[in-house]
């Protein structure tokens, strides 16, 4: 990390410390959700073609959750920046917070739209995002980015490759728009990040040595993989999400060799 540089002796070892609870929190936040959802699939829930009453009103629920987690964590996180106050050297801050939420959030979605095939996509959502939190950790923003995009394409090429495998079209073509959008998003993001040199709303997001090329290339690829399918053929959902992975632990490897 870059701004490693202008901490202390004392704030370094503060730093690594906090680092290393971080993981352990994460594993252990990584646990209890499985367990949660181990325990859900047990008791025999969300295991029909569709959701009772009840069933969809505590999912509801659980997304509004989430979703009030996320803007909360963010303005905490905002808070904390106007303070000065370092997020590095705390060891629950807004955007843990924010990472917490976002995994409720798409967990509780991917359960309303696609009942007990979403059990088991949740279970890849919640290791998804604690291995982007551990790289978040250890890495620079630069891969922090690309993982984030990379990892979870592979994530939504492979869930529309289990959706095609179930014959579930009619939820298949509207999940593939979904996924272009996300990559649109992406590429747009990013472009406006860079001409404003890190900078959205007034907020620093990226420091300016940020270089943009690598993540938006897996933008741009989000973007443009699901539109080729949409247009061409869907038989290669499998193999997209396999690339997207082969091409995350290139950059895994990449960014190592930096490291080392």
């Amino acid at each position: 990390m870059t701004a490693n540089t202008k901490l202390s002796v004392s704030e370094r070892k503060q730093l690594e410390n906090v680092k290393a609870n971080r993981m352990l929190v994460t594993f252990g936040l990584t646990g209890a959700g499985l367990l949660i959802l181990s325990l859900i699939s047990r008791l025999g829930l969300y295991t029909t073609i569709g959701l009772s009453t009840l069933e969809r009103i505590l999912g509801l629920c659980l997304v509004g959750l989430g979703v009030v987690g996320v803007v909360a964590g963010l303005l905490w996180a905002k808070s904390d920046a106007k303070k000065g106050t370092s997020l590095a050297l705390k060891l629950f801050n807004g955007l843990t917070l924010s990472a917490i939420a976002i995994t409720v959030l798409l967990c509780s979605l991917s359960v309303l739209v696609f009942y007990d095939f979403g059990i088991r996509l949740s279970y890849i959502l919640i290791v998804l995002v604690a291995g982007l939190s551990l790289i978040r950790l250890m890495f620079h923003h630069e891969f922090t980015i690309s993982a984030t995009i990379l990892g979870f394409g592979a994530f939504l090429f492979y869930a529309m490759h289990r959706l095609q495998a179930s014959l579930l079209i009619i939820k298949l073509i509207p999940f593939a728009w979904f996924v272009a959008g996300l990559g649109l998003v992406s590429v747009l993001l990013l472009l406006v990040l860079w001409r404003q040199k890190g900078r959205l709303f007034g907020v620093t997001l990226l420091p300016k040595s940020f270089h943009y090329l690598p993540a938006s290339m897996a933008a741009l690829a989000l973007f443009l993989a699901p539109v080729a399918c949409l247009l061409v053929t869907m038989s290669y959902l499998l193999y997209i999400a396999l690339g997207f992975f082969a091409v995350l632990l290139a950059y895994g490897v990449y960014y190592t060799l930096r490291l080392i």
